[in-house]
């Protein structure tokens, strides 16, 4: 590369790193203008909630923030937790304890057979999800992981 690239390209890289710089320091520091249209918006004779509250529907249907206060109570948290002793799997997504070596959290652990086996030790399994409820006498509807 000549010299007069090698200028060029260096001038480049410096404006913009520059103007980079230049970009970050200004957002972080706040020194951008803010915005006219909320000052606008401020002024008019409708405040926001009220306008959310009178805005039309359409074509009949309810409003969705309506439909979720409605349901909200009835939905419900899972979580879940079995403490065994047993037969695991012996893959990585499994295992609880920290790999010895780098290597082991890619290729499992060395000497304890092939991998593909089952390893007969306490292991504990957490699960969790969400659900609702869909009747009075308390049966819950989830999805078919939970």
């Amino acid at each position: 590369m000549n010299p007069s690239r090698t200028r060029q390209a260096t001038t480049f890289a410096l404006l913009l790193g520059a103007v980079v710089f230049g970009m970050v320091l200004a957002g972080g520091l706040d020194l951008t203008p803010t915005g006219q249209a909320a000052a606008a918006a401020a002024a008019g004779a409708v405040s926001a909630p009220a306008a959310a509250a009178t805005a039309p529907t359409y074509a009949g249907l309810p409003s969705f923030a309506d439909l979720a206060e409605r349901v909200v109570p009835a939905v419900v948290s899972i979580d879940a937790q079995t403490i065994g002793r047993g037969q695991q799997p012996n893959d990585r997504f499994h295992r609880r304890q920290q790999p010895q070596s780098p290597f082991d959290f890619f290729f499992g652990p060395r000497g304890e057979g092939d991998g593909q086996g089952e390893s007969p030790r306490e292991f504990r399994s957490d699960s969790g999800g969400s659900g609702f409820v869909v009747s009075t006498d308390g049966y819950v509807v989830t999805n078919n992981h939970v």
